[in-house]
């Protein structure tokens, strides 16, 4: 069986990646967390769930609704829906 751990993603990742990556790794006690690492596979549940938006909130000023966890649940896919949603931020403050 192979570990929900994958490999660190090289050279290619977004910094809203990296950011996504370091706050899995704290919520869910691991050393390393790759973009295609599910939070749910790292051990997340509903709680640090909550706790995974409200860090987002905290560090980049976005509120992604909770269902969007559970949608989206790899760094990458996470981070493509913060993306868009402070590019929607950025073109609103135009």
């Amino acid at each position: 069986m192979s570990s929900p751990i994958s490999q660190p993603a090289q050279g290619s990742r977004s910094p809203s990646e990296a950011a996504l990556a370091a706050i899995f790794a704290e919520l869910l006690r691991v050393e390393r967390v790759g973009s295609d690492d599910n939070f749910f596979g790292l051990g997340g549940n509903s709680l640090t769930a909550v706790k995974l938006i409200a860090r987002v909130r905290t560090e980049f000023g976005v509120r992604l609704p909770l269902w969007v966890v559970f949608q989206c649940a790899s760094v990458s896919e996470l981070a493509a829906q913060l993306d868009g949603r402070l590019k929607e931020t950025a073109t609103a403050a135009s």
